[in-house]
């Protein structure tokens, strides 16, 4: 059984101990400190609720993000393990992991795991490739199973997995370290237009900042919206279960508002709202006429 709140404070602070660690008790369920990785990168640490919420720190330190930034943080978060970005309120990009309390025992294994996550984010180093083993896509079937989601493996050795929507989206599952990546794909952006891409991936930042695990997306090309949720560790049954429920939940929140923005005086109109400019494609110039 995970381990409660009396428990929490000492054990997670072990956990955090590092030559280049330094982390200070603000509350019960809050730490914050730094990291020293050739840089000061400051580090927060939460309790919630039976999770370890981490962040790159306070977001008055970070500058608001421009256009360019936002599909960057998408790109990254594509190859991204453990950790991902996402987009506050105020317009900010941050560093972010969520880590549901596992046991005891695991806990310091599982936290330094999160540490090295965010040092290779901040690094800019290349995920780490890994042997997949031939019975990998039995073993996944059958976690699947165990967590309560039933798993199909096409033709091509594909595995996939009905989400909790409607209508009905398919999740990919591709073997990531010890574990796994599961994503799906939100909406192709082929036919949108600068305005309602750019409303599209702003979207999916901002969601992603409010379901645990889940990151937004988007491929080489930009060509499409998308979420994913990456556990490099060795999986467990609660684990899956909660990646594949915010999978879920964040398609539902965005299916018909990433429809929506197609139409580009929306987008435009969504953007305003929040602050960003709207460049508009194909826009007529008025004729004058004398």
């Amino acid at each position: 059984m995970s381990q409660d709140l009396a428990t929490l404070p000492l054990s997670l602070e072990r956990a955090l101990v590092g030559e280049a660690i330094r982390m200070v008790r603000k509350s019960a369920t809050h730490w914050t400190g730094f990291v020293l990785n050739g840089a000061t990168h400051p580090l927060e640490v939460c309790w919630d609720q039976g999770w370890l919420l981490f962040s790159e720190g306070s977001a008055r330190n970070f500058r608001p993000a421009r256009g360019k930034d936002i599909w960057n943080a998408l790109r990254r978060n594509t190859a991204a393990q453990g950790v991902g970005t996402v987009l506050t309120a105020h317009k900010q990009l941050l560093l972010c992991s969520e880590l549901l309390l596992p046991d005891e025992s695991d806990l310091g294994l599982r936290v330094r795991a999160v540490i090295e996550s965010f040092l290779a984010a901040w690094d800019r180093l290349p995920p780490t490739a890994t042997a997949v083993a031939d019975e990998w896509p039995g073993e996944m079937e059958a976690r699947c199973a165990e967590a309560g989601w039933s798993c199909t493996r096409r033709a091509t050795g594909r595995l996939t997995a009905a989400l909790e929507t409607t209508p009905v989206f398919q999740a990919t599952i591709t073997p990531l370290g010890e574990g796994a990546r599961f994503e799906v794909e939100a909406a192709d952006l082929g036919t949108y237009s600068t305005a309602s891409r750019m409303a599209a991936a702003v979207l999916a930042l901002e969601t992603s900042r409010h379901i645990r695990l889940v990151r937004a997306t988007t491929d080489e090309a930009q060509s499409r919206i998308g979420f994913s949720v990456s556990l490099p560790g060795p999986i467990r049954s609660e684990e899956l279960a909660a990646g594949f429920a915010g999978l879920s939940a964040a398609m539902t929140a965005t299916n018909e508002i990433l429809a929506a923005l197609q139409n580009e005086n929306l987008a435009g109109d969504y953007l305003a709202i929040r602050g960003w400019p709207a460049k508009k494609q194909n826009q007529k110039k008025e004729r004058t006429h004398t």
